[in-house]
């Protein structure tokens, strides 16, 4: 039986409407689909709470063992109102999202959504837990919460108190779709590059942007920022990875020199 629970939900289909937007060139039939989507989960207090819980302990980083697990309970005492029969019933509102973009979900991401979902469910289960998968599954939270994290502002929803669950993925979609609709066409090039290329077309284009952002410089009026220049043209030369970080700050420098 597939992995159900609204993380896994929600990184589908925002997976589908980034990929719809790449090769359309706006977001169509996956935006439909994430409309449904909202509209289940407005109807449903428990896939709201859902959603509230697994953002927090997703973007949540706290060093502490003891008070990263206070938090971990403190958001699972939350659910203490519900029945792991309550639980499938309302996860089976949601499963017609779940299909084979599931494997293009990162497998820590993955993994994590999993181990949240198991620790919620056999948390509730009272009659016949099983204490291996709450270990587990617990021990999987308690070191991404632990962990440090670099979270873009244009990818992070902050979820105020009291914001009820149909805001809140509007937030979501709307952040989504301004993002998208600001992107220009060399963005989407550079993105489609990044991707969904081999490594050998990511390093031509890693090359390439190396090449483009030195001739560039070399080209640029120096007057009072020679020392700058020199040495950024010398950071370029350095360049050794193509990354996903080194070509987009190849691609940033080169648009905002042209």
């Amino acid at each position: 039986m597939k992995a159900t629970n609204i993380g896994i939900v929600k990184a589908i289909i925002s997976k589908k409407m980034s990929e719809d937007y790449l090769a359309e060139g706006k977001i169509n039939g996956s935006k439909n689909n994430a409309t449904k989507f909202l509209d289940i989960v407005k109807a449903s207090p428990f896939l709201q709470l859902e959603f509230k819980v697994f953002d927090r302990l997703e973007t949540k980083t706290i060093s502490s063992d003891i008070a990263a697990t206070r938090y971990i309970d403190n958001n699972l005492s939350l659910f203490e109102s519900y029945s792991p029969s309550e639980i499938d019933r309302e996860h089976g509102k949601i499963t017609q999202f779940i299909d084979e973009s599931v494997v293009l979900i990162e497998g820590d991401q993955y993994n994590f959504y999993v181990a949240v979902g198991n620790l919620i469910y056999e948390t509730l289960n009272k009659s016949n837990p099983d204490v291996d998968q709450i270990h587990d599954s617990f021990t999987t939270v308690l070191n991404h919460i632990k962990k440090d994290k670099v979270l873009k502002e244009e990818n992070t929803v902050i979820i105020p108190e009291g914001i009820d669950g149909e805001k809140l993925i509007e937030v979501a979609l709307d952040k989504f779709s301004k993002k998208y609709d600001s992107l220009t066409e060399s963005d989407i090039d550079l993105i489609k590059t990044v991707v969904m290329s081999k490594d050998d077309e990511r390093n031509l284009m890693f090359e390439g942007l190396k090449n483009e952002n030195i001739t560039l410089l070399e080209g640029t009026k120096k007057e009072g920022i020679e020392d700058k220049v020199h040495e950024t043209i010398d950071k370029i030369k350095k360049m050794e990875n193509s990354s996903v970080k080194n070509i987009i700050s190849l691609h940033e420098l080169k648009k905002n020199m042209v």
